[in-house]
């Protein structure tokens, strides 16, 4: 059984960021953004759509990454699809995608891209 989560109508639960819906090269986004500078390294930041079901399957998204301009130099851009997320956000499965680790001359980084 396919399922097609409309983010436009969605129930969507922001942590430590926020969303638009707006339109990229003429394509619908909802842009997510980090809207507090956070100090712990580990500190959970994401969007989550509330309401879904999720036991097994395919999880397919197109997403688009770049940093903000005021991010130390150290960060990576981050991309992270949770699911199968506990009750109190505290356990989920996960994988991140690293945009600027694939984009760079380093090897070490780039074999570090997903």
């Amino acid at each position: 059984m396919n399922r097609i989560i409309d983010l436009t109508k969605a129930k969507l639960i922001a942590l430590h960021t926020g969303a638009e819906q707006t339109a990229i090269d003429g394509e619908p986004v909802l842009r997510v953004v980090k809207t507090e500078k956070l100090h712990d390294y580990d500190t959970n930041s994401y969007m989550k759509v509330d309401g879904t079901d999720f036991y097994n399957g395919i999880i397919e998204v197109d997403v688009r990454s770049r940093l903000l301009p005021d991010v130390p130099a150290l960060s990576r851009g981050f991309i992270c699809i949770a699911f199968r997320i506990a009750e109190g956000d505290d356990r989920f499965e996960s994988f991140y995608i690293r945009p600027t680790n694939g984009r760079c001359d380093d090897p070490e980084r780039r074999k570090h891209a997903v």
